[in-house]
């Protein structure tokens, strides 16, 4: 009797040592993966894991997409007296939550309010209807898109015409390369529609 206690006692004991192990495990994991204020993936472990989907969708024979999204204003937002650095941040993890809505897709904080979409699913539709929620919530961003065919071609999209234009062949660049290419591209193509969205006059976050 007293050895089945004692011997209950211990495997208890072990059980919630074993518990208390897995969580630490799993927070550490957290923090190692994941942006500490967005709760997506930071930009290294973004970065690893595009490069395994893009080089995974060589293989498929599908087309890989790639969304930079970038708020608009959020530095005059962040400069101002009403709200400042803390209303930056709220607006930061609000449109965080926005752009996740396909749970296939890898979605990637670069820095600042700079996000990165992976997607084989399509990506026009999406920048759309992200684009729809955020005017909802009154929030305005910019967002450039580039394409990686299964064949090498990579292309720059006009979402909201529901163009592309052929930028270039990969030349048998590893995936890891195609992935930077692929942002840097993006990122530009987005830049070149936030100076038009400003010579618009669309200078400021909406909040």
């Amino acid at each position: 009797m007293f050895l089945s206690k004692f011997l209950w006692r211990v495997f208890d004991g072990l059980w919630v040592y074993l518990k208390v192990v897995w969580w630490r495990g799993e927070d550490l994991r957290v923090l190692v993966e994941q942006d500490y204020m967005t709760r997506v993936f930071n930009k290294r472990e973004f970065l690893r894991r595009s490069a395994v989907r893009l080089r995974r969708a060589q293989a498929r024979g599908q087309t890989c997409y790639i969304l930079f999204l970038d708020l608009d204003g959020l530095k005059a937002l962040n400069d101002s007296s009403v709200g400042g650095y803390a209303e930056g941040d709220r607006l930061i993890i609000s449109f965080s939550a926005i752009i996740r809505l396909r749970e296939a897709d890898l979605v990637g904080r670069m820095g600042g309010d700079e996000f990165v979409i992976v997607t084989t699913e399509g990506a026009d539709g999406l920048a759309i209807r992200i684009e729809e929620i955020a005017t909802e919530e009154g929030i305005s961003f910019s967002c450039g898109i580039a394409s990686h065919d299964s064949d090498g071609t990579v292309f720059v999209w006009h979402h909201l015409e529901n163009k592309r234009e052929l930028v270039a062949m990969d030349g048998g660049l590893t995936a890891c390369e195609n992935l930077k290419a692929l942002i840097q591209l993006a990122s530009e193509r987005m830049k070149v529609l936030k100076k038009e969205k400003i010579a618009a006059g669309n200078k400021l976050v909406r909040v």
